[in-house]
């Protein structure tokens, strides 16, 4: 919901949630998101200057190009972090191990101008790792992110780079000396406990953290084995994921059938039957693609992403925190494609659908094409799929599935609350079909742009007949209402196409329920309006409520609204990421007098571009209506708020 702040007049202006740990960035509203003495941090906003600056000798200076941070603690003392890079939207610095523990101010000085301040939160300890070239996206590749050897096994030593250890006690400066960090850390490969070697401060470099640890015995192989590291019982880094594979083996992205997402040519058929509280929806869909490549080690380009393809190991968990594009390209038409399914025949025809032109390594000015169509009663059974081909792109294929009886979710109605300390704990009843694929996920509204509302993707191994999701996958999403989702997936390939295409059928029974995490109300108080009505507004007024908004709400009564709250006046902008109903949005000054309404503010389906609103000047507070209201109410700027 709340984007950030914009500038106002070349003012320097920090984002609201701007200070986060530099290698998970975690936003600062989760346990995992505080700022442990020490560290390297990053700093998110605009207008700080500099184009680029980065420091290249020791001693780290407190100014570069004549911008530096200061840091005011609760009781007024102030520190200046040690500089490592300046950009005119991001600031890279070290915390001074001597910054008190607790919850502080800082803001940004540029040749005289000064930005706002925002909050953050310091603790002793809170690491977040490093992934492939520096990235925190945690991205999934065949040749692992920070292996020693080129083909990473059990048994193997293994370096994480990370921030966030702790404090230490020399100059924060200068090149760290080597040392543990004395705290109880634990590093666990998808679950499995690994002996820790080393923990503490890498000689290099200043604030880097240096973790050696010994990959598990008992840890599973695959291309996306999730490794994260927990500090006392309640703080959780950020998950990243390895490629593991035996010895003298390279690790097979898909070890699970026909699938890569390095294929040229694609072509899948979707059979979904979903659950809901409220009823039973069913849909077929078929792709046909041509040129899907996966640039999974970069986070800057597009790639594939499948739950059943990326996956991790089963028994284990990830975040999928890499983009989750879909951009097939290529195809100038699509032939019909006959499903018959047991309880009747469905043909599915071609849709055009719009694609992204200018995305690296596909084929400019072709438009994509899919085929799509509802369909009542996938019931288990037998399923048969065939097209006669398109010349040139793909052969005629034909594919048969039968489902076998589905998995049932035993205890689907009684996870309705997710003890962040315990996990939540699936019972489920399965036939052992070694080609049917058991998943577990986790969606809600996210504020990231790249990420979209995925939190975690878990591939059930039962025991007992019991699968569970472990806390250290709940410990770091905010306080919400999400979506616990099972799947239940069954596929086959197509036969009749050559081995170098890429394809897949599949027959998927998704079974969903909403899941509370944490207390998602908020305290509310009544605005009074000029003609003396009242609105009924919920209050955002931290970080995380004003992140989170009316995200994934689907429905708001006419008289109620909701109302941010800032600490200070600034170019406060907001988007529509993850809201599903249009707004009215109201920003106000110090006075609480209207400054600027965006009406009917509509929401955003593409996490990629969502536009941002507001006004060029200063405001304070922001108030959050449906959309019309404020019309329908006579507000207009000038007008003055109370509450």
């Amino acid at each position: 919901m709340l984007c950030g702040a914009g500038p106002v007049a070349a003012q320097p202006v920090v984002f609201d949630g701007g200070v986060v740990n530099a290698a998970s960035f975690l936003p600062a509203s989760v346990p995992g998101g505080a700022i442990a003495q020490g560290s390297i941090f990053s700093v998110f906003g605009q207008e700080f200057g500099g184009e680029g600056l980065s420091v290249e000798a020791f001693p780290l200076p407190t100014e570069l190009g004549g911008v530096s941070l200061e840091v005011q603690t609760n009781l007024g003392a102030v520190f200046r972090p040690f500089l490592l890079y300046v950009g005119t939207g991001q600031i890279n610095a070290i915390l001074p191990s001597d910054v008190p523990i607790g919850e502080h101010r800082l803001r940004v000085l540029r040749d005289g101008a000064t930005s706002n301040t925002v909050r953050f939160k310091v603790v002793r300890s809170s690491v977040g790792i490093f992934g492939q070239e520096g990235f925190s996206y945690g991205m999934p590749r065949p040749a692992g992110a920070w292996q020693l050897s080129e083909n990473p096994t059990r048994g193997d030593a293994l370096t994480l780079w990370g921030t966030g250890l702790g404090p230490i006690d020399a100059p924060d400066s200068t090149e760290a000396p080597i040392g543990p960090v004395a705290i109880s850390l634990h590093v666990f490969v998808a679950g499995i406990e690994a002996e820790v070697v080393y923990q503490g401060r890498s000689s290099c470099c200043a604030g880097l953290d240096q973790i050696n640890i010994v990959i598990p015995k008992g840890a599973p192989y695959g291309c996306f084995v999730p490794v994260w590291a927990e500090i006392g019982g309640d703080m959780v880094s950020n998950v990243m994921t390895l490629a593991l594979s035996p010895p003298d083996s390279g690790c097979e992205a898909f070890q699970d059938g026909n699938l890569s997402t390095w294929m040229v040519d694609a072509a899948r058929i979707e059979m979904v039957r979903t659950f809901v509280q409220d009823g039973i929806t069913d849909e077929i869909t078929g792709i046909f693609v041509r040129r899907v490549i996966a640039l999974a080690g970069n986070p800057s380009l597009p790639f594939r992403k499948d739950d059943l393809a990326s996956s991790p190991p089963p028994g284990s968990c990830l975040i999928p925190t890499t983009p989750s594009y879909l951009n097939p390209f290529g195809l100038e038409s699509a032939a019909t494609t006959a499903i018959e399914t047991p309880t009747g025949s469905v043909n599915l025809e071609a849709l055009p659908q719009d694609g992204i032109p200018d995305a690296p390594g596909y084929e400019p000015g072709r438009p994509t094409h899919a085929v799509q169509s509802d369909a009542l009663g996938l019931e288990p059974g037998l399923y048969r799929a065939e097209t006669p081909g398109l010349d040139g792109y793909f052969p005629p294929f034909t594919a048969e599935l039968d489902t076998g009886l589905p998995s049932r979710w035993v205890n689907r109605e009684e996870p309705s609350t997710a003890p962040r300390d315990t996990g939540v704990t699936l019972e489920v009843q399965a036939d052992g079909n070694p080609q049917r694929r058991l998943l577990v996920s986790l969606t809600g509204p996210s504020a990231d742009p790249l990420t979209g509302p995925d939190i975690a993707v878990c591939r059930a191994a039962l025991v007992n007949g019991r699968f569970s999701i472990p806390k250290a996958f709940l410990a770091n999403i905010p306080d919400s209402t999400v979506q616990l989702g099972f799947t239940d997936a069954v596929t086959a390939p197509f036969e009749g196409v050559p081995e170098d295409f890429s394809t897949l059928f599949t027959h998927r029974r998704v079974q969903l329920v909403d899941l509370a995490l944490g207390p998602p109300q908020l305290a509310s108080t009544p605005v009074i309006l000029p003609d003396g009505s009242e609105i009924q507004a919920e209050v955002a007024a931290n970080f995380g409520e004003r992140q989170r908004g009316l995200m994934a709400r689907t429905v708001m009564p006419a008289d109620q609204g909701m109302l941010f709250l800032f600490d200070e006046s600034a170019n406060w902008r907001f988007w529509m990421l993850g809201t599903l109903i249009p707004l009215d949005i109201l920003w106000m000054d110090e006075n609480r007098e209207i400054l600027y309404i965006s009406a009917d503010t509509p929401p955003c389906t593409n996490n990629v571009s969502c536009p941002t609103y507001g006004p060029s000047a200063s405001s304070r507070y922001v108030l959050e209506l449906n959309a019309g209201e404020a019309a329908r109410r006579g507000l207009s700027v000038g007008d003055r708020l109370d509450w």
